[in-house]
């Protein structure tokens, strides 16, 4: 072999290890940079429309289906920062009782925005009236959930 054709098959392996060396390397990942979220679109994301921002809602909520027969929420409005529930309820047992009356405010798709608690206290027997209120904004409509009786 001479001398020229050693250092051509030198090259040539040279070369062909390269090749396979950069066919393992991988490619760099795409980057993408996030586009920004207009204020409409990160409401409609967590459900709360725009300028709401999400309360503190409880979830230990007293619920006894045999209290909660004897309530019935009858209105819901609202007007600017100011919504409340209200209702009647009824004491049907042979004693005092004081019931613990929970409602969630929701939009219209059932994302809850705030809720509101009120104590009733009644002789037995007896039945009143009763209202849940709360301020907060509300960015729209809501509705009213009796969301639970105890």
């Amino acid at each position: 072999m001479t001398r020229l054709t050693a250092r051509l098959t030198i090259a040539a392996a040279l070369t062909g290890v390269a090749v396979l060396l950069t066919g393992c390397t991988a490619a760099p990942a795409p980057t993408r940079t996030p586009k920004p979220v207009a204020s409409s679109t990160a409401a409609a994301i967590n459900g709360l429309p725009a300028g709401v921002h999400p309360a503190a809602i409880p979830t230990a909520v007293p619920n006894t289906v045999e209290a909660r027969k004897q309530v019935q929420l009858s209105t819901c409005t609202g007007s600017g920062t100011q919504w409340k529930a209200a209702g009647t309820i009824t004491n049907t047992t042979d004693t005092k009782k004081d019931y613990r009356i929970t409602v969630f405010f929701t939009t219209p798709t059932a994302t809850v925005v705030d809720s509101a608690q009120t104590t009733v206290s009644l002789d037995a027997g007896a039945s009143g009236k009763w209202t849940a209120a709360k301020e907060f904004t509300t960015g729209g409509k809501l509705l009213c959930v009796l969301r639970g009786v105890g």
